[in-house]
């Protein structure tokens, strides 16, 4: 009966696994607490041996001691093939099945030997090995028991199916010793089993917890990740009831290890602050870097890892009671640190994320995204608090001279000079982005008045006084800046940009080097180019653009010997506009090249018109702009339109700038291919620019155009008397002609032809007229037009 309970008892709570399970994890006893119970069970064969002869050879005084003898060397080789099983080099499974093998055979060797008392003791004892098989994880050795119990008993009915039994104190004696050494047992196993039942429970917690903490860092993000870690240092430092929970994380950057999230026990020392193992930041590092789990007394750091790589360490520990850590704790504690370590991860892929999406990665700073984002912030603040607030549009001037010196390597590290140096000059409450290039912008919050916008930029404005020491050498740059101011200059993050810019090239062309403050002039201004440069784009297709053609003057023959094809806009609205304000927009928007090439085709065919038409020939005059000449093609473009229009190269002449002819670097050999065509070329305003005599000499030209202010200036300034003098006698011997331009009074013209001009253009001849009335000039004889 007792038996059967037992066995009801395992199968319903399933106190045993099934055979197949042999992982020590889920059996009752581990290998230290198999090995004790194994060495009792030798002992106990022992001490039943010596028990079993010294209790018949001294106290019985029977004669027969052959059984007492063969019973006690049997007990005595099963004991010391337990001890020899439990050494040898086999599976545990396979020794848990020799030892109860072993138990087997001792069952009916006991039972047979005092089959005679039988019914009071002896048939009692195997309860004790039922008790040792419950805690093993075999089946089949509860079943072998079972079948070697029933059946001693079965033999001992046959071999004494009655037996008469005198109880004695003997018996009484051997009764209480049974019970005592089943007591012991029961309370061993009891052990075992709140013990195991203990960890389980503690398992179970300890799952709970790693599941809870999981579930919390799914959502772990840039704004919630100290929290969260906190949090979860704080729960593992009560459930392991220690007093201090820590995270160290490397720093291989800068080469040292940093203590971002700590929890201590409420009540703990201050002088008990956190410490890891290792005295000093190199010694931590090497520690950390490895990788190992460090274990000292009831203190543990386990790696936390990430990407391939150890991200730090994840550490808790008691000053109090030291702790003895069991495998499978260590176990779930790696695996939180696993979590914390793909949380970091995550927060580590989230920042750089946001750091090339918000961030500019040479310096640093924010980007232009990020700079729009916080200027709308600040705007909607200013409103609630009846502030300003300034947008400062910062372009370096000389940055070009720095990445031609020293390269764009050079140039990064000039960028990152000045927008750390920017950073330092303004407020913690400001901003200081790179908007690209060597341009920067600031943003200015809680401003009062122009007062503080004006002390600031001053103040920035004074990082360029001195001169930017890159790679041993002083580069002296400058910087010119505009500023914008909310809501004056406007209301909204993008007006507020434009309008600084607008500022900033206002600076520029005050001379570089200051700052201005954006006005409603300028606002205008650039309102009105927009507006005109819309137009011009449409402004060819929709036929606005007219030739005029001013006469040029042979002084000493008295006769018409050239014209200059001059271009204006008749815009539909505001009438006739000014050359000298839309050629600079068509120069910025790079329309100037699809102008200038109809300009060029309209006067070449103009000029075939009026020979065809028996006029006396003249050379067409027409002016090519910087960008025309940098154009790769425009020798042939130039060829094409010769070819197209039937104009021999001789009538045609290409009117470029002192300044493109002087820094162009290519010029020379643009200029050749021209000459090679055949075609006449002549400087345009000479005088004004930066004249190289140098390299003038070397240029393929064929006259001089000098500019009309010294013309202007004959009736009333030496200077510019002497100068046209200069001018003109610099052409002669250069064996050059010259012709002078704005050419407007009778004293004029006598002092040029006094001085051998060879000829003169302007309003005392002839004013800019359209073919039409060049036409008439032309059928009329212009032999005496002086």
């Amino acid at each position: 009966m007792s038996l059967i309970v037992i066995y009801y008892a395992i199968k319903k709570y399933g106190l045993m696994k099934p055979e197949k399970i042999i992982n020590a994890e889920e059996t009752i006893l581990n290998e230290s607490t198999r090995g004790n119970i194994i060495s009792y069970m030798a002992f106990a064969m022992f001490a039943c041996g010596v028990i079993n002869f010294v209790s018949f050879f001294l106290f019985n005084m029977t004669n027969d001691l052959t059984p007492v003898i063969l019973t006690s060397i049997a007990v005595l080789f099963l004991g010391l093939v337990i001890l020899f099983v439990k050494w040898m080099p086999i599976a545990e499974n396979k020794k848990d099945i020799i030892y109860f093998v072993v138990n087997v055979l001792a069952i009916p060797i006991f039972t047979l030997r005092f089959i005679e008392t039988g019914s009071i003791t002896v048939w009692a004892f195997p309860i004790i090995f039922v008790i040792i098989a419950l805690v093993f994880n075999q089946r089949i050795i509860l079943a072998s028991l079972g079948v070697s119990i029933i059946s001693t008993q079965i033999l001992g009915w046959f071999i004494t199916p009655k037996v008469n039994v005198e109880i004695n104190a003997q018996d009484y004696l051997a009764r209480i010793l049974f019970f005592l050494v089943v007591l012991w047992l029961a309370f061993y196993v009891n052990k075992l089993y709140i013990r195991r039942l203990r960890e389980n429970a503690e398992q179970i917690k300890l799952q709970k917890l790693i599941s809870k903490i999981s579930s919390d860092f799914i959502t772990a993000n840039q704004m919630n990740l100290e929290q969260k870690i906190n949090q979860a240092l704080e729960e593992c430092g009560r459930f392991f009831e220690m007093d201090r929970a820590w995270i160290y994380l490397l720093d291989r950057e800068q080469h040292r290890v940093t203590l971002p999230f700590a929890w201590y026990r409420h009540g703990l020392i201050v002088s008990e602050a956190i410490e890891c193992p290792g005295a000093e930041d190199s010694i931590l590092m090497n520690q950390i870097s490895e990788g190992k789990i460090i274990h000292t007394k009831s203190e543990i750091c386990l790696p936390i890892a990430g990407n391939g790589q150890i991200l730090g360490s994840f550490g808790i520990d008691s000053r109090r009671i030291p702790k003895k850590w069991r495998e499978d704790q260590i176990d779930l504690l790696k695996v939180i640190a696993n979590i914390l370590g793909d949380a970091l991860t995550k927060v580590q892929a989230e920042r750089e994320i946001k750091q090339l999406a918000y961030y500019d990665h040479l310096t640093k700073l924010p980007n232009r995204v990020l700079f729009q984002d916080r200027v709308t912030q600040a705007i909607h603040q200013a409103g609630r608090i009846q502030k300003m607030l300034a947008v400062i549009f910062l372009d370096l001037d000389s940055f070009k001279t720095v990445n031609d010196t020293l390269g764009h390597e050079g140039g990064d590290e000039l960028i990152t000079k000045v927008g750390q140096e920017l950073l330092e000059c303004t407020r913690k409450t400001d901003t200081v982005s790179r908007f690209g290039g060597d341009e920067f912008l600031i943003l200015l919050n809680n401003i009062s008045d122009y007062q503080d916008v004006m002390a600031i930029a001053d103040k920035i404005m004074g990082l360029f006084k001195e001169p930017a020491v890159l790679r041993g050498k002083e580069f002296f740059v400058t910087a010119s800046a505009g500023i914008a101011l909310y809501p004056i200059d406007g209301q909204d993050t993008e007006t507020l940009i434009i309008n600084s810019d607008i500022a900033m090239y206002k600076a520029k062309e005050k001379g570089k080097n200051q700052y201005a403050l954006c006005s409603s002039e300028m606002k205008e201004d650039i309102r009105n180019k927009m507006i005109l440069k819309n137009s011009l784009f449409r402004a060819l297709e929709r036929e606005e653009l007219l030739v005029y053609y001013q006469p040029q003057v042979h002084l000493p023959e008295a006769k018409i010997i050239g014209m200059e094809a001059l271009l204006r806009w008749k815009h539909p609205e505001l009438g006739m506009v000014s050359p000298a304000v839309f050629i600079p927009i068509a120069e910025q928007s790079g329309i100037i090249n699809t102008i200038g090439e109809w300009v060029l085709k309209t006067a070449c065919r103009q000029n075939k018109i009026w020979q065809e038409k028996g006029y006396p020939p003249v050379r067409m005059s027409v002016n090519i702009s910087v960008n025309q000449l940098r154009n790769p093609n425009i020798v042939g473009q130039i060829a094409n339109v010769l070819q197209e229009t039937g104009l021999q190269p001789k009538y045609l002449e290409l009117e470029i700038t002192e300044g493109s002819a002087i820094n162009e670097a290519n010029i020379i050999q643009v200029l050749n291919d021209f000459k090679k065509l055949g075609i006449t070329i002549s400087i345009d305003d000479f005088g004004t620019e930066y004249s190289s005599l140098n390299r003038l000499k070397n240029l393929p030209i064929d006259r001089l155009k000098m500019d009309m202010h010294f013309v202007h200036g004959i009736e009333k300034d030496e200077k510019d008397r002497a100068i046209t003098k200069v001018i003109i006698n610099l052409a002669k011997n250069l064996d050059l002609e010259v012709i002078a331009e704005g050419v407007e009074t009778e004293k004029q013209v006598q002092f040029l032809s006094q001085n051998m001009c060879d000829e003169v253009q302007g309003y005392y001849f002839y004013r800019p007229m359209p073919a039409e009335e060049i036409e008439e000039l032309l059928r009329k004889p212009c032999a005496n037009i002086l």
